[in-house]
Formats: structure tokens, C-alpha cells, sequence
């Protein structure tokens, strides 16, 4: 990848991620966010970066519903590039929608207590 972007509500794990960027010597070519996921697609959007998302993993906790909420958030705010993918991890019994306005489900695997789910832009 030639950028990558962490976003995280923890701040030991942008910490870490950010120790990790340093000490690989790729704090250039990565950034992380001491945020909400779905604060962070928003505020990305409202800021007309002229950027887009290529790959955007989504693992968010378990058993909040906190996957549906990012992807209708992805969905309304249209971050993705037209060849992009979301690729996600939610809890296996969790009720998803397949297709949204701009992306559409292509792959549901149910891996043990996870389902891995990823998505296609339209």
C-alpha cells in the first residue's frame, strides 16, 4: 500500500500503532486516528479530501451493532474508490444488509464466532 490509515477509540492501540509506524520506519506512509470509526468516515468526507479508499477493514467490537451503523456511514458518505472493497469482521449471528446504495455484498464466510463479509463498490 502506498498509505495507510488506523483508526481507533483506543488510545493504546493508536500507540502502538504508532510505535509500529516509527520503529518500521513508515510513519510516512502511515497515519493513525485516535477516533470513532464512524466520526472519522464523516469528518473524511466533510473535509472534500479528493481522496477515496481503496481497501477499508472494518473490525469493530462485537455485539454493539457498531458494523451495520460503519457500513450504512460508508454507505451515506461514499469514501470508497470505484475499484474498492470494504472487508469486514462482525459477530457470526449479527443480521447485516447484503447491498447498499454503493457497495454490494460478494463474499459472506462464517468463520467460527465470526462472519468475514466483504463488500464490492457498484
Amino acid at each position: 500500500a502506498k498509505e495507510v490509515v488506523f483508526i481507533d477509540s483506543r488510545k493504546d492501540c493508536i500507540n502502538t500503532i504508532t510505535a509500529n509506524l516509527l520503529t518500521l520506519k513508515l510513519s510516512l506512509r502511515g497515519k493513525a486516528f485516535l477516533k470513532d470509526g464512524v466520526k472519522f468516515i464523516k469528518d473524511f468526507y466533510d473535509r472534500g479530501m479528493n481522496k477515496a479508499f481503496d481497501i477499508m477493514f472494518l473490525d469493530p467490537p462485537y455485539h454493539e451493532n457498531l458494523l451495520t451503523k460503519t457500513l450504512q456511514t460508508a454507505d451515506r458518505y461514499d469514501i470508497l474508490s470505484p475499484s474498492g472493497y470494504i472487508i469486514a469482521l462482525c459477530f457470526h449471528k449479527e443480521a447485516l444488509e447484503p447491498d447498499y446504495a454503493n457497495f454490494e455484498l460478494i463474499v459472506s464466510k462464517d468463520c467460527w464466532q465470526s462472519l468475514v463479509l466483504i463488500y464490492r463498490k457498484k
